[in-house]
């Protein structure tokens, strides 16, 4: 089975990034197209806060569990936090 062409609308990743992962609320995309001067349309905003809610969900699966998320940690270059990073550090020495 082939995959869809989702390159024509890989765009609305790099908004999500951009508007915010946590789950934005429509309060969060209008303030955003305001300071911005970017008019999205309503299907285009109705995507970004579904998927922004569907990694904000995901991610919330993953707090504290010794399961390490399907997705990289983009605030650490590993991709592991920062204590777990610590944790094993300090059990080597």
């Amino acid at each position: 089975m082939q995959m869809p062409d989702v390159q024509p609308f890989y765009y609305i990743i790099s908004l999500i990034a951009e508007i915010g992962l946590n789950g934005v609320t429509w309060g969060d995309i209008h303030h955003w197209m305001e300071l911005s001067g970017v008019q999205l349309r309503l299907w285009e905003i109705k995507q970004i806060k579904k998927l922004s809610m569907m990694y904000h969900n995901y991610s919330k699966q993953y707090e504290g569990s010794s399961v390490p998320p399907p997705y990289r940690d983009f605030d650490t270059p590993t991709g592991v936090p920062l204590s777990t990073r610590e944790q094993i550090r300090n059990d080597r020495r």
